[in-house]
């Protein structure tokens, strides 16, 4: 659910992904592969640990909303990168 909201708002690319299985219990070249190593790489902790995702494994309440927290800084971080300046008027140069 999480990479999926990713990738709409990062435009991530599924294939970027698939270098390699992140976690022991995910063989490379399965489907949750590309999954787990982007939320690995965006820093949103819903694996077991760093060497378990632990894809059957109970996720709580408090965990998806610090999932979602991350996303969620995740995206207002690219929205200033892209976004202008807006805090000065822009300079207007007259020659």
């Amino acid at each position: 659910m999480f990479f999926a909201y990713l990738s709409d708002m990062l435009e991530l690319k599924y294939k970027d992904f698939t270098q390699g299985s992140s976690y022991d219990d995910i063989p490379r070249f399965n489907i949750m592969d590309a999954p787990a190593n982007a939320l690995k790489k965006y820093n949103i902790k819903l694996a077991e640990s760093d060497k378990y995702f632990g894809v059957n494994d109970k996720v709580t309440l408090g965990e998806l909303c610090e999932a979602a927290k991350e996303v969620a800084k995740i995206t207002v971080n690219r929205a200033n990168m892209e976004a202008p300046d807006l805090s000065a008027p822009p300079e207007i140069i007259i020659d």
